[in-house]
């Protein structure tokens, strides 16, 4: 018998005042759904999100616009909410990010820039890759 959970204190705990809940078959595993290729059609941001080989999670991003690379650091996951700064060298951008899972194919995310905030839905594109770190973050947060 196939068992359907209604998640609703899970919900609200992802994000507060999210209306309406996902309907699922079983438990969110948050660890492993935030791991992948994150796009937004809202934004030019593209992120690669991966579990190093010592578990660490590491961010590569970059501008869907221009190409350009945007440099990560400062990144914490709690389980619940990624936190995580974004730096664009050419343009002088910078931003603070919390993104939290709605489901395992979509996140919504808040950007801090420039005294605005932003919100942003993205939805998971591609599986990522794991265990292999390839670029330092700002203050070489993501280095071995």
């Amino acid at each position: 018998m196939k068992r359907w959970i209604v998640k609703g204190a899970l919900c609200a705990s992802l994000w507060v005042g999210l209306s309406g809940c996902m309907v699922s078959s079983g438990p969110l595993n948050a660890d492993e759904a935030i791991l992948g290729t994150w796009s937004s059609d809202e934004s030019v941001a593209v992120y690669d999100i991966s579990r190093a080989a010592d578990g660490r999670l590491e961010i590569l991003g970059h501008s869907t616009l221009s190409g350009r690379e945007i440099m990560i650091s400062d990144v914490s996951w709690d389980g619940k909410v990624l936190k995580f700064k974004s730096y664009v060298p050419a343009t002088d951008h910078r931003a603070e990010r919390e993104a939290r899972l709605i489901n395992s194919k979509t996140m919504k995310a808040k950007i801090f820039s420039n005294g605005e905030v932003y919100e942003y839905v993205f939805t998971k594109t591609g599986q990522g890759s794991t265990g292999v770190s390839r670029r330092p973050g700002l203050d070489g947060s993501n280095e071995r």
